[in-house]
């Protein structure tokens, strides 16, 4: 079964003192003062959030939502895992259009985590991998990509995919995320970099996917991937940082189950395209019936020849 984020890991982690970081200590929230893995898989699930503050007439309002269209997630994972960390009690989930969104509303908890991870208020689209991330220690790093896998990645719905086209290519599993223009994501740089050094999982170099408008002001965002296709480093990925998010802890499930079988991947279209000929070399029913066709064609022919002489 996937696994949430563990409290205590017993393991000698690069821990970081952030007591200094805000001055929200005396706030009835708890405020964490090492870096755990806790905090890592929730600044790889904020790529599927934001942290906002808006202005009105009765003063300023700081919250942070995470968005994400599978509900699941969000109230099994994103919910104790934000709960144990600051010790609170969130409200409902709420719908946004297609997707539901958890929201923490507390300005304490808002502002310690956009300075540690330096989020900007408002749009993500120049929000790089926090540097308290890239400085931490493995075990930091592999929750940090395992929260972005889980807000930002897949291997697509492939169990519907699967049973509909069997011959389909080799189900990648990509890392997904926008930046400004088309010349570059770093991003994805950075978790291509991780992967690469620290785990030793080879992927592709950054490919550019798409561009669309989001928003109320449609602000373009380009669109980027990265993608894991080789048989060796999927099961390593799938080994080394897995997932916690239940829908794509079972994509992830089935898709090992895939590579792992003695056949090749594409068993069934093989099959289906090699019955014909196995029938017809074995002389069963199929060329039976096909020889019986043509010599029905070839006496039908006949015997209009009689009638018309």
């Amino acid at each position: 079964m996937h696994k949430l984020p563990p409290k205590n890991p017993k393991i000698a982690l690069k821990t970081v003192n952030l007591q200094g970081l805000t001055a929200f200590r005396k706030t009835k929230p708890t405020i964490p003062n090492y870096i755990n893995p806790q905090l890592a898989y929730l600044a790889g699930a904020l790529r599927d959030g934001t942290i906002s503050k808006t202005t009105g007439p009765y003063g300023t309002k700081y919250y942070l939502a995470i968005c994400n269209k599978d509900k699941i997630w969000l109230d099994s994972v994103i919910r104790p895992t934000i709960e144990t960390i600051f010790n609170i009690k969130l409200g409902k989930i709420l719908k946004d259009r297609q997707k539901h969104q958890i929201r923490i509303r507390k300005y304490g908890i808002v502002q310690f985590l956009a300075d540690l991870f330096q989020h900007p208020y408002g749009k993500q689209t120049l929000w790089k991998t926090p540097k308290i991330i890239e400085d931490s220690h493995k075990e930091i790093k592999k929750w940090f990509l395992r929260g972005f896998y889980d807000s930002e990645g897949g291997c697509g719905n492939i169990t519907k995919l699967y049973n509909k086209y069997p011959w389909h290519s080799p189900f990648p599993i990509r890392f997904h995320s926008g930046w400004i223009n088309e010349k570059e994501c770093p991003p994805l740089d950075s978790i291509r970099y991780i992967l690469t050094e620290d785990f030793g999982i080879k992927c592709s170099p950054v490919i550019f996917s798409k561009r669309y408008k989001t928003g109320r002001y449609k602000t373009q965002v380009k669109m980027f991937y990265i993608k894991i296709t080789d048989k060796e480093q999927k099961l390593k990925f799938i080994k080394t940082i897995g997932s916690s998010n239940p829908t794509k802890f079972k994509e992830l499930l089935f898709l090992k189950g895939l590579l792992l079988k003695a056949e090749p991947h594409n068993q069934r279209v093989t099959a289906d395209r090699s019955r014909t000929d196995a029938l017809k070399m074995d002389g069963s029913k199929l060329s039976t019936e096909t020889s019986d066709t043509k010599r029905y064609s070839v006496e039908r022919r006949s015997v209009r020849v009689e009638v018309g002489a």
